[in-house]
């Protein structure tokens, strides 16, 4: 809702603030979705501070509900940011090298 403005005005931090609250419930599907958004805000520095260990640990937390469409999704977007990450890093110590 406050991420995409539905009926309230855009607020990418209160956004987190609630994705927050629900993503701390231990059951049902909405703490999944709760915690695939989260991942995906401290990626894309939405409302946070851009930060990729925080967004892994998210999608860690929602690929472990292995039974909701937002596992799913958090797996991929696991996979997806570690791979860059293990890039990014191979980039790094090969700059390093040359320099």
């Amino acid at each position: 809702m406050y991420e995409d403005g539905c009926g309230v005005d855009q607020n990418y931090s209160t956004a987190v603030e609630w994705y927050r609250k629900a993503a701390e419930h231990r059951y049902g599907n909405g703490a999944a979705t709760a915690q695939l958004h989260l991942g995906r805000m401290y990626e894309n520095e939405l409302g946070v501070y851009q930060n990729y260990s925080t967004a892994v640990e998210w999608y860690r937390k929602a690929a472990e509900r292995r039974y909701t469409d937002a596992a799913a999704d958090a797996h991929f977007n696991l996979d997806r940011l570690t791979t860059s990450l293990r890039k990014r890093k191979k980039t790094q110590r090969c700059k390093a090298i040359v320099s």
